[in-house]
């Protein structure tokens, strides 16, 4: 059975998706993206990305293709056309497509593109989690790194040198020496006092919707939290580390720059939040 994509109204057959030459996604990454999980073929905090996606359009002042609602039908139009009980959903918005300029023209006509990604390992979350090791690196991006835009190569370069040292994931550091988050996923210590730290919202980190909800549940677990910054070195001494993000979930750090995290062993509080968290999501 062929696999569907939605391009600006069309369902069509997914290797036949294609936006046009001049999309400004394309062109300048003028444009947003959210990534849903799928679990028992129901959207993972479904509301929190919408959120998300409306903010990023409003501070890059791309109007709504379409109302959140009929976005929602097509996502789960597609969820079920393609049959994923356990997998992602990928929806890019760009402001469209126009002759290649810096201001865009007047009458330009947002983009909208929905696809699915069938990943049956999903379900097998609950079994011992993937112990990561990381790299860190200078943060390269932009100043409004808050905008959940599709500009993101300083990202890719940095996750492809993880990569080559044989690393899950990458934690990029300001000027400052602090972590500001993951290439793909939010940064998160856990002192030897059991206090979960991590980086405060504002233009220089994504506002991670696994994060968010992360953050309710070492209320309901009990734990203290504190949403300040902190630098490599206290990482590297922390009793625990870990990322979240919509398919790492609440992923266990290990190792920082070749440095062994805590034991080397996957953390209470980690485990309980990640357990908190799957529960949640239907996991």
């Amino acid at each position: 059975m062929p696999s569907y994509a939605f391009v600006d109204g069309q369902y069509v057959p997914r290797h036949l998706a294609a936006l046009p030459l001049e999309d400004r996604a394309t062109n300048f990454g003028d444009g947003i993206y959210e990534v849903w999980v799928v679990a028992q073929s129901k959207l993972v905090d479904e509301e929190k990305h919408f959120a998300r996606l409306e903010r990023s359009l409003g501070e890059l002042k791309i109007p709504m293709p379409m109302e959140q609602k009929a976005i929602a039908q097509h996502v789960r139009r597609l969820i079920r056309r393609n049959n994923i009980k356990f997998g992602t959903v990928y929806l890019q918005i760009s402001r469209g497509a126009s002759k290649r300029d810096h201001v865009p023209a007047a009458n330009i006509t947002p983009s909208i593109t929905i696809f699915t990604n069938n990943k049956p390992a999903l379900a097998e979350a609950r079994r011992a989690p993937k112990k990561l090791k990381i790299i860190t690196g200078p943060d390269l991006r932009w100043a409004r790194r808050d905008i959940k835009s599709t500009s993101l190569l300083p990202n890719v370069m940095l996750r492809m040198e993880a990569h080559q040292q044989g690393c899950h994931e990458a934690w990029m550091v300001d000027d400052q020496g602090m972590v500001t988050e993951g290439t793909s996923s939010s940064s998160w210590i856990v002192t030897s006092e059991k206090t979960v730290v991590t980086r405060a919202l504002s233009n220089d980190i994504l506002p991670g919707v696994t994060r968010d909800t992360v953050c309710e549940l070492i209320a309901q677990a009990g734990y203290k939290f504190e949403e300040r910054g902190f630098s490599v070195e206290e990482a590297k001494h922390a009793a625990e580390a870990f990322v979240t993000s919509a398919t790492n979930f609440v992923g266990p750090v290990v190792e920082i720059d070749g440095t062994t995290i805590g034991n080397g062993q996957i953390g209470e509080v980690t485990n309980k939040l990640r357990d908190l968290y799957l529960r949640a999501a239907g996991l």
